[in-house]
């Protein structure tokens, strides 16, 4: 925020317009005169709420009837995976969960990376086919993943078990093929082929 600006304008804001609101629950979260009021607007705005709470801190009031994530200091991205995971359950924001996910596999830049986002393959389907069609030129284009690590065996499973996804293609005619994968025709064929059947 700039110097000047209201900042309590830009928190309702801001909670107007997000998709979820993310609350920490902490010893001191009570202690806030404008925790309560935030986390009212959001319940109240219809906007999905995930608690997340520190061991020894209670839920209360309208939170009381959300099931928290645990928090532990220790295992953080634990916890950034259940939030999620959280979210992937709810229907408005799955898809554009999935489509975030995608976008940032396909711009892995480590093979360390790779094995971690590839793990989350998986968890975050179904996918449509367009979407295995992105995930599978990500695959294609993107060295990190594709070279012979931990990731590009994931990635081979998961191809098995979303073949039918990708098959969806045939019979589009060739050009229209490659715009949808993105991938030469001849490409697409090769992976396949090695893949095998499921």
């Amino acid at each position: 925020m700039e110097g000047g600006e209201r900042w309590e304008r830009e928190i309702i804001h801001r909670i107007r317009i997000c998709d979820v609101v993310l609350v920490l629950l902490t010893p001191r979260f009570r202690r806030s005169k404008w925790t309560d009021h935030e986390v009212g607007m959001g319940i109240g705005g219809s906007k999905e709420i995930i608690p997340l709470r520190v061991t020894g801190v209670k839920l209360y009031g309208f939170l009381s009837r959300y099931h928290a994530l645990k928090l532990e200091p220790s295992a953080l991205s634990q916890a950034c995976n259940g939030i999620i995971l959280a979210m992937r359950s709810k229907t408005k924001l799955r898809q554009r969960l999935q489509n975030s996910f995608i976008q940032s596999f396909a711009t892995t830049r480590s093979f360390i990376e790779a094995n971690r986002k590839s793990e989350l393959l998986d968890e975050f389907g179904p996918y449509s086919s367009k979407q295995v069609s992105s995930i599978l030129q990500a695959y294609m284009q993107n060295v990190q993943i594709h070279r012979p690590t931990t990731a590009g065996s994931r990635f081979r499973d998961f191809l098995r078990k979303n073949r039918k996804l990708i098959r969806a293609t045939e019979g589009i005619p060739e050009s229209a093929k490659t715009r949808t994968t993105r991938l030469a025709p001849s490409e697409l064929e090769q992976l396949l082929s090695k893949v095998g059947k499921p």
